[in-house]
């Protein structure tokens, strides 16, 4: 979360004020916990559909599924702060 949390502050190409980072950081720190989670529960159906559609290439496929849920979350967070900071302004 603390990751998070300098991602959404420091790289934006506007000023943003801590105050509107830490919600958006800690939501989607916890939903990426919770992903995790998803993943432990899923994987016995995931590799046993992954073995079937891509043979010895299951765990590639399946790293970038994963890698791609992971990113959307953490750029759905980046835009929920950026609105905030921008409708604080306003």
């Amino acid at each position: 979360m603390f990751i998070l949390f300098l991602v959404y502050w420091l790289l934006p190409n506007c000023k943003v004020k801590p105050v509107d980072v830490i919600p958006a950081a800690i939501f989607v720190g916890f939903l990426l916990e919770v992903l995790k989670y998803v993943n432990l529960i899923a994987w016995g159906w995931m590799e046993e559909k992954m073995k079937r559609e891509y043979g010895v290439f299951r765990y590639s496929v399946t790293l970038i599924l994963w890698s791609f849920f992971a990113s959307m979350l953490v750029l759905a967070g980046a835009e929920w702060s950026a609105r905030r900071a921008r409708e604080r302004a306003n």
